[in-house]
Order: structure tokens, then sequence, then C-alpha cells
């Protein structure tokens, strides 16, 4: 299920805007703990308020919780 919401994401925003495997463990999960690697499937990387709303319309279709991560 939860490669069917990446591969859903990637179709829909294109595969530069997700993040997977190294490139996600490789982010910060907060600023004031740098030593500690973000554990998180993927990340989205949305350019606009369209990109936010297709992501939030995937992840609620297959009841997949969202968790905002900033630019720290």
């Amino acid at each position: 299920m939860k490669n069917a919401i990446i591969n859903q994401l990637i179709a829909e925003l294109g595969s530069t805007k997700i993040l997977l495997n190294e490139a996600v463990s490789q982010r910060y999960s907060h600023i004031w703990s740098m030593g500690k690697p973000l554990k998180a499937r993927a990340i989205a990387l949305p350019n606009s308020t369209e990109d936010v709303a297709a992501i939030l319309k995937i992840c609620h279709s297959n009841h997949q919780s969202v968790v905002i991560h900033g630019g720290l």
C-alpha cells in the first residue's frame, strides 16, 4: 500500500518532487537535533498550492497521515 501512494505521488508531481531512500535519511528531523536523521518513507516537495492539494488528496484517499516538515 505504501509504495502505491508513493507511485501516485510520483505520477502526479513527478519524480523530482518526491525524495526517497538516502535523500530522505540525509535530512535532519529537527534543527536542534542535527544528529538524528529524518525517518520518513518519502518527502514531497510541493512548489505550489496545487501541488499541496494533490498531495493531500492522494494521502487522504489512501488514509495516509501527513506530517508537515518545514525548510528549517
